[in-house]
Order: C-alpha cells, then structure tokens, then sequence
C-alpha cells in the first residue's frame, strides 16, 4: 500500500513526504506549524536515499537551490525526536552526510552537497550564513 508521496502547503507549512512502506530506501518526513509564525519538522528517515533527503531538506523544506555532486550517493539516516526548527536542518542535514564523507556548502547562492575532497577550498555553510524566506 502507497503512502502519500508529497503534499505541501507553502504559506501554512504543512508538508508530508512518505513513501511504500517496506520499500528499500524508505523514508518520511513530517512537517507541521507549531503555531502561527514558527514551524518545526519532524523527520524520520531511515536508510534513505540521500538525494530523496536533501531534496526534502533542501528543496521541500526551505525552498533553496540545491545541486548533488553526482559522487556523492548512498544512503543515510534522519531522525528527530521532536520538532526541529528552520534554522537546525541544515546542521542536522550535514550531519547526516558526515557518515557519506559529504559537505555541504553555498557558492553564489546555491547549495552544493559535495564530496569532503571537492570541497576543501570551500568552506562548509553554517547556521548562522543562513537565512529563509
């Protein structure tokens, strides 16, 4: 039986990311507004595709540009206990990607999610470069 594959409201943020239960690389995420002016996202993925998590992360979520090295591939683990905050998915995103020996960083705008060795004269985004929309 398939679950919802995407549903999303922009102005209301209410997202819903699933997949077939069972499936290889199966993975979920939830977001929902907590109240009228602040959303947090409950994430749960389990050994899901990392191209599938950060467009959810990435795309879905914060609405930015995104590119993926092709090199970088396999999957990886999400999961929050709780609402996660706008501002904490790129830190957790990141490290989830630690495990694929993948960075992210911002060049003109767009984040990149590279190999570790492609990046190193780029210096890896953090939180506080951040802002949304």
């Amino acid at each position: 039986m398939m679950q919802t594959l995407y549903r999303a409201t922009v102005a209301g943020v209410a997202l819903c990311v699933a997949a077939v239960p069972g499936a290889h690389n199966a993975g979920q995420v939830f977001a929902q507004q907590r109240d009228g002016t602040q959303a947090g996202y409950a994430l749960a993925f389990e050994d899901a595709d990392v191209a599938r998590v950060v467009d959810a992360v990435l795309g879905a979520m914060l609405g930015v540009e995104y590119s993926i090295d092709p090199a970088v591939t396999g999957t990886i683990n999400l999961r929050s206990s709780g609402p996660v905050p706008r501002e904490r998915l790129v830190p957790l995103l990141e490290n989830a990607l630690r495990g694929l020996n993948a960075v992210i960083v911002v060049r003109d705008g767009r984040y990149l999610v590279l190999p570790r060795d492609s990046a190193r004269s780029r210096a890896p985004v953090s939180s506080d470069q951040l802002s949304w929309h």
